[in-house]
């Protein structure tokens, strides 16, 4: 496989898309559709979303300030909106602090100071007239990225195929499948877990890498979490700590 090796950040989910939508029709063009002339009743609008709540208050009035009492997801497409080409969307992770200088996750500042956020791509999808969807590939993101100036390529460490990686080492040798698993396992946990996340000025641990394996008609990634991320996320929760990310619910929209 062709995969990419990502360094993973502890953010909030954001998704943004210049999409079609329903246009907001003027009372004559809705009285000159229902007697048969056509109508063009759709246009393209950006649209945003955290993981799981639609963003934009004229799709979804009950949407707030969320988690923080301000719009972070906003804040941001307002930032790269004008970036996006019609049919594409834009999946990323906004890391560092709120603009009220509350942290986005407990102490994991990314070099940001109180105030400031960065926002890093991940996932690029486009969609046809036919509605379906390709996702451009993890040199074609960074290319993208490198042209509109977005941040990406400072993360992506690895891009090639798997079992390259893994001979990069001199003490490997597989004879199976069941082998080569193992030791990219291995050789994975031990180059980029456990250590101290070398983006941000405190001291905290790296949450891991995604892997992504390349496919044209589907996006394939798999996390490795560090365990030191693991067990503070579960001393934070212990303490009954609030999260932005799991916050983000329906419920709360």
């Amino acid at each position: 496989d062709i995969i990419g090796i990502h360094y993973k950040k502890h953010g909030t989910s954001i998704v943004v898309g210049n999409v079609l939508v329903k246009k907001n029709l003027k009372w004559y063009e809705t009285f000159t559709k229902k007697i048969g002339f056509n109508i063009v009743d759709t246009e393209y609008d950006v649209v945003y979303s955290s993981r799981n709540v639609v963003k934009n208050q004229y799709l979804n009035e009950q949407t707030g300030g969320g988690f923080y009492g301000e719009d972070i997801w906003g804040v941001v497409t307002k930032q790269i909106g004008h970036l996006i080409p019609k049919n594409w969307t834009l999946y990323g992770e906004i890391i560092g602090y709120t603009q009220s200088g509350a942290y986005i996750q407990q102490d994991f500042d990314y070099g940001c100071e109180k105030g400031q956020h960065k926002f890093y791509v991940y996932k690029i999808s486009v969609v046809n007239p036919d509605g379906n969807v390709t996702y451009l590939t993890d040199k074609q993101i960074k290319e993208y990225c490198e042209k509109v100036g977005l941040l990406y390529k400072d993360t992506f460490i690895y891009y090639g195929k798997a079992c390259e990686w893994l001979l990069q080492y001199d003490d490997v040798c597989w004879i199976g499948d069941e082998d080569f698993r193992t030791q990219f396992l291995e050789k994975l946990e031990k180059e980029y877990n456990e250590k101290d996340c070398y983006m941000s000025k405190n001291k905290v641990p790296e949450e891991g890498i995604v892997i992504r394996v390349e496919k044209t008609f589907e996006y394939e990634a798999y996390k490795l979490k560090s365990k030191r991320f693991l067990l503070k996320e579960s001393e934070l929760q212990e303490k009954d700590v609030s999260n932005i990310e799991d916050n983000q619910t329906e419920e709360n929209a």
